[in-house]
């Protein structure tokens, strides 16, 4: 009997504390990957990962990384980011929301953020429109279409859209855009907005790599058309966590690949992916104590 006792005993303690053991690292199965991702907001620069940087990786670390995305959409989704046993499953972090690199790092839970690749911000309008504003840059651009009222959708959740518009607006004379009939705040995703775009005739800004699948989606006839390019971007970052030091061994495969990212092999993935045969992105400079 107390053998069983015993037995039942180890099972519960077991059942409530090896999945925490897992996540921090102090203990790990066979089949854990060396190098894993978590990804937030930029499901392009996720795909991109996953499609181009797969097939390189075999020889780097001990074994070719797990690529995990998690999309943080909703406020559940962001506290599980934050939390320190979610993170102690990562020792890469990387994401298109700079807002979320500068929590981690302000947390403690990862060294500082090094850029990898700028996704370019093209403004995207209703094909029927395109001839009214076909060659004109994304400024003039701009000033016609809130000048003219037409339905504009920014959005809301992407700062760096919204500074890219701004700054567009500023440059075009164009006021408050909550002060036009046609301005309309969405909460979406990229791919919902640029659909939603398309349904109702409204232009957007948005990245590149997001209208280059949404065109890829609608290929038979896309609603929506590149009007320019804005000259701005959004950045893509790689964070290395602290927690990763409770795993040395993953740990220093993860810095193998913290360092081939920033190299010129990398840089040259970068530079030649395309979607849709669009190549949306640009390397990153690396600042010269990161090289």
């Amino acid at each position: 009997m107390n053998i069983l006792k015993s037995n039942i005993l180890a099972c519960v303690l077991y059942l409530l504390f090896a999945p925490r053991l897992f996540a921090s690292g102090i203990v790990e199965p066979d089949s854990h990957k060396r190098v894993r991702f978590a990804e937030c907001f930029n499901r392009p620069a996720a795909q991109f990962l996953i499609m181009a940087f797969d097939s390189p990786l075999g020889g780097i670390g001990t074994v070719p990384p797990s690529l995990t995305t998690l999309p943080s959409e909703t406020p559940e989704d962001l506290k599980n980011l934050e939390d320190a046993f979610v993170m102690a499953n990562f020792d890469i972090i990387i994401t298109g929301n700079g807002a979320y690199a500068d929590f981690l790092l302000n947390r403690g839970m990862v060294k500082r953020p090094v850029p990898l690749w700028r996704e370019k911000i093209i403004l995207a309008g209703p094909a029927e429109g395109f001839a009214t504003l076909s060659g004109l840059d994304a400024v003039s651009a701009i000033g016609k279409i809130f000048e003219g009222n037409n339905l504009y959708f920014s959005l809301l959740a992407d700062d760096r859209v919204r500074e890219a518009e701004t700054a567009l607006r500023e440059s075009a004379g164009v006021g408050d855009g909550a002060s036009y009939p046609g301005y309309v705040e969405t909460s979406r995703d990229d791919l919902s907005a640029l659909f939603q775009a398309g349904d109702e005739g409204a232009f957007i800004l948005v990245g590149e790599a997001s209208f280059a699948q949404y065109v890829e989606a609608e290929s038979f006839e896309p609603a929506l058309v590149k009007i320019a390019p804005t000259g701005h971007f959004r950045d893509t970052y790689a964070c290395f966590t602290e927690s990763a030091g409770f795993r040395r061994i993953r740990a220093a495969d993860a810095a193998k690949y913290m360092e081939w990212l920033r190299s010129s092999a990398a840089a040259k993935i970068i530079s030649g992916f395309t979607i849709g045969g669009t190549n949306p992105f640009v390397p990153s400079e690396q600042p010269e104590a990161e090289k």
